[in-house]
């Protein structure tokens, strides 16, 4: 029973951490400490649409490296035999250290560079390779599973916050600007000298969007509303079905 409780808190705990990781990225453009608004249901549930596409790449993409993943014992056999198995391998340990390289000189670059909160655009990506690492290498439980299901179990858990930091904040940028479809928001309340709103989210009874012209955040109270789609193919915004959403 105990056992089962805590693999139910690890796993709702592992969640809000995804949540809490997309809507940190979805929010940083805006410079909103959108953790003062959400509670504990928005931040799980506001991050599984959208995550939808980015995590089905990462899994089919950890799939990969998990099926071309070569344990220990294999790379010494390879090595051992000589000729072109041992060339071959040699050429993938050069491969993944310049990988390693990259990213930890991408790391270093933004880490610097970036200033407050910009920072986690380099700190994610590094607490994600820190935690495969050392979980990669450690554990007697899971150094006694198949290295290839290893490595893909891992890979799509250490580096789904990650994922999910990144696509919240890829999406924010667009929807800042104006690119790609949108939707603009019409409600019986406005924001005070504001002229259109772009839709960015609902947590609970608000309805959060962004003013059109300066990019400042409205906060709406629970209302009727209208969603229009606006397509920014076109300069000038193209209507397209719209949604009536009542309280």
């Amino acid at each position: 029973m105990n056992a089962k409780l805590n693999l139910s808190v690890a796993i709702y705990a592992y969640f809000l951490i995804v949540g809490i990781s997309y809507l940190w990225g979805f929010w940083l453009p805006f410079d909103l400490n959108i953790l003062a608004f959400a509670d504990l249901a928005d931040i799980i549930k506001s991050s599984v649409y959208p995550m939808l596409p980015a995590a089905g790449f990462l899994i089919f993409q950890s799939a990969l490296d998990g099926f071309n993943t070569t344990s220990q014992k294999k790379y010494e056999d390879y090595v051992a035999a000589g000729g072109f198995y041992r060339l071959y391998m040699r050429f993938l340990m050069v491969i993944n250290y310049s990988v390693l390289g990259a990213l930890a000189a991408y790391i270093c670059y933004v880490v610097v560079t970036e200033q407050g909160y910009q920072k986690l655009k380099g700190i994610y990506p590094l607490l994600s390779a820190l935690a495969f690492y050392f979980f990669i290498n450690r554990g007697a439980y899971l150094l006694r599973i198949d290295v290839r299901i290893r490595v893909f179990v891992l890979l799509v858990l250490c580096m789904m916050p990650t994922v999910a930091f990144r696509t919240g904040n890829d999406i924010a940028n667009k929807i800042k600007n104006l690119e790609g479809n949108y939707w603009i928001l019409k409600t019986s309340e406005p924001c005070k000298g504001v002229d259109e709103l772009i839709f960015l989210a609902r947590l609970g009874s608000k309805y959060l969007a962004m003013s059109k012209s300066d990019k400042s955040v409205c906060i709406l109270q629970d209302t009727t509303i209208q969603l229009v789609k606006a397509n920014t193919t076109n300069p000038v915004a193209v209507a397209l079905p719209s949604v009536i959403i009542k309280p």
